[in-house]
């Protein structure tokens, strides 16, 4: 009951935080003129609210069901309807004369204007509906509720989320209130109230606008960084002492007390009790991040270890992969790892800060010192691919833009290649459906974020551990990777991965695969996708239309993805229509080796790698007759493609010429 009531205040005290404001002046537009104390409007436009904040909360927050729907949809929706609605009062006779629209005006006008100038509450309820899928809240107590209650348990979660709506819609009656006096007090000044309409109506037009070009967020967004934040403090305070810990399921359990001399202490409290235990760093932020007792857990008395020994020599990265919080927080924890850097590069413009880094074209991204000696920079871009979401060339999680999406930089053509050569390990292994589109370019100026920003996670663990939870990082990652997460299993063995260092090597000939051993079958189980494996070590076959280079028509050399020896072009590739890469003749006929393949019932000829001895598919004389007539039919599992921007920094410029 306690944490309800703290909810029921958490909800009262958010119409007081900037994320909120947009809702005033609409609660306030919903006045009538001549009521006395609450009109009939606000009280339909605030209860329909409260019930659509609810909805939209469960349907976009706490499930998955409308994921696939980008948000910009509700941005335009709300701030469409709340747009037409202002209209609808400042204009009224607007709707009978929009052209060309005919009897889907005459059913707007009944629906929406008409219906909202004729005291209708079809109106009323639309701008309620309106709000919830835009409703935002900087209130830890909702994000807490949202993240952590509501996965764990449906029940008790909306039992919280109805306390904090109560609290919200308790204070918008006390808002829609004194809004409806001063609309009173206004026309008594006024002659007509169709003056106090249109008032109203621009109020309503204003705010609409706002919400589409997203004004109202820029303004959040400024009123946060300038500072503010009293009541976030003050509900941040209430739930350290009475957020319910007990109540949610905690996946891990607490490690043992260590010594207080390594560590810093992990307060976690419920309603009954308080405890305190003494963890390691990284073990309080994993904590954290995994749990829901942990999440509302303060870190205190911090211990300043010793100093660890300096690094004889050091060297720096740079990285991009989505919210410099998050990726600054994941990197300061490997070992090897010096100090971390938040800022922004990649854009055209100097000198950027956080209110206008995407305008220039920027990136969120951290800058990494780290001991070479300990830590590689292979090393850290696997790190990088394991941290994120490395197939969103788009965003990462719930931040949409080209601004968050993940990008790895290089300073020298060693580090390009073993930036490559790590990500064809990954995509080796068939852990995603198709090669990942991880941008890899020469690294950019690099402009520190503000102070503010560095070391956020540690400044602000309870805003930071909402944070991360709601956007389904850790949840995605740890899914993907399990156990693999924390090892270094594509990086540390490149030369195997790649079947050559390409990090130490110049260019390949097609001589270098003349002494080339390939791994045993056992090795190449642990470096293989499933399907990978049974096609070039088994001769099975891969289903129709289930590789992604079917269609993929992109300049660039087709290599084996064992050995690494080249073997089609491009130039060569033509669209079969069966479902599988197909070509009309290798490289040479040097490449592959041709087989007597009588199974299944009949008599076919198979197509090998010279040097890898893989099973790479069939050739069949029903190819295009202007180009040979031949059909290599190839399964895209067996081949590894190299675009042509790339196949000098990994050592294939010998054959740009033979690509297009």
């Amino acid at each position: 009951m306690s944490f309800f009531l703290i909810s029921v205040l958490a909800g009262a005290l958010t119409v007081l935080a900037p994320c909120i404001l947009p809702l005033l002046p609409v609660v306030i537009g919903a006045s009538e003129p001549g009521a006395r104390h609450l009109s009939r409007r606000s009280v339909v436009v605030i209860l329909v609210l409260a019930a659509s904040v609810i909805v939209f909360t469960l349907l976009l927050r706490a499930t998955t069901l409308l994921i696939t729907i980008p948000p910009s949809v509700w941005t335009w929706f709300s701030g469409g309807v709340l747009a037409l609605l202002g209209l609808s009062l400042l204009v009224p006779t607007w709707w009978g004369r929009v052209p060309l629209v005919g009897r889907i005006a005459r059913l707007s006008n009944r629906a929406v204007g008409g219906g909202y100038q004729a005291n209708s509450w079809r109106g009323d309820v639309l701008m309620g509906v309106a709000l919830g899928p835009v409703f935002s809240t900087c209130s830890p107590t909702y994000l807490f509720i949202i993240a952590t209650v509501l996965p764990a348990s449906l029940a008790l979660g909306l039992w919280y989320l109805g306390g904090f709506v109560l609290g919200l819609v308790l204070v918008l009656f006390l808002i829609a209130y004194f809004g409806q006096q001063f609309v009173n007090v206004l026309l008594k000044r006024l002659t007509t109230t169709a003056r106090v309409r249109q008032g109203l109506g621009v109020l309503l037009l204003c705010v609409g606008v706002a919400v589409v070009m997203g004004w109202d967020k820029q303004f959040e967004s400024f009123v946060l960084d300038s500072g503010y934040g009293a009541t976030i403090q003050f509900e941040e305070e209430l739930l350290r002492q009475f957020a319910p810990a007990e109540s949610v399921p905690s996946p891990l359990p607490l490690p043992q007390p260590m010594s207080a001399e390594s560590g810093v202490t992990l307060a976690t409290t419920d309603l009954t009790e308080a405890t305190s235990t003494t963890l390691d760093a990284k073990e309080v932020d994993d904590q954290m991040m995994t749990s829901g007792s942990q999440i509302v857990a303060v870190l205190r008395e911090p211990v300043t270890p010793p100093a660890p020994p300096q690094p004889t020599k050091t060297a720096n990265a740079l990285f991009g992969n989505g919210c410099f919080w998050c990726v600054e927080h994941d990197l300061a924890k490997v070992t090897g790892v010096i100090d971390v850097v938040s800022g922004y590069a990649g854009g055209t413009t100097e000198n950027p800060d956080y209110k206008n880094y995407d305008d220039g074209g920027h990136r969120e991204v951290v800058q990494v010192v780290y001991d070479p000696s300990i830590v590689s920079y292979a090393n850290l871009v696997e790190h990088i691919i394991k941290h994120g979401d490395p197939t969103d060339a788009h965003g990462s999680f719930k931040d949409r833009g080209s601004e968050y999406a993940p990008a790895i930089y290089y300073q020298t053509k060693e580090e390009q290649r073993a930036a490559l050569a790590v990500i064809a390990a990954v995509d080796a292994r068939g852990i995603f459906p198709a090669p990942l589109p991880l941008l890899v370019v020469a690294r950019p100026p690099f402009y520190p974020a503000e102070d503010y920003h560095q070391d956020y996670a540690l400044k602000n663990p309870l805003r930071y551990s909402l944070y991360r939870s709601a956007s389904g990082r850790t949840a995605f990652i740890e899914s993907t990777w399990g156990s693999d997460l924390k090892k270094f299993t594509y990086s540390d063995n490149l030369a195997t991965n790649t079947t050559m260092d390409s990090a130490t090597r110049n260019q390949f000939t097609p001589s270098s695969w003349e002494t080339y051993i390939r791994p045993v079958d056992e090795e190449l189980r642990t470096l293989l996708s499933e399907v990978a494996f049974r096609v070039m070590r088994e001769d099975a076959t891969e289903r129709a239309g289930t590789s992604a280079l079917d269609q993929h028509y992109e300049p660039g050399l087709y290599v084996d993805m064992i050995s690494g020896e080249p073997l089609f072009s491009s130039r060569d590739k033509f669209d079969s229509g069966t479902g599988w890469p197909s070509f009309v003749r290798p490289l040479s006929d040097e490449v592959v080796t041709h087989h007597e393949d009588r199974k299944l019932f009949s008599v076919r000829t198979e197509v090998r790698s010279r040097f890898a001895d893989s099973h790479l598919g069939h050739v069949f004389d029903d190819g295009p007759i202007d180009r040979g007539g031949k059909r290599y039919c190839m399964n895209g599992a067996a081949l590894r493609f190299i675009p042509k921007a790339e196949m000098s920094a990994l050592g294939y410029a010998h054959w740009l010429s033979m690509v297009e």
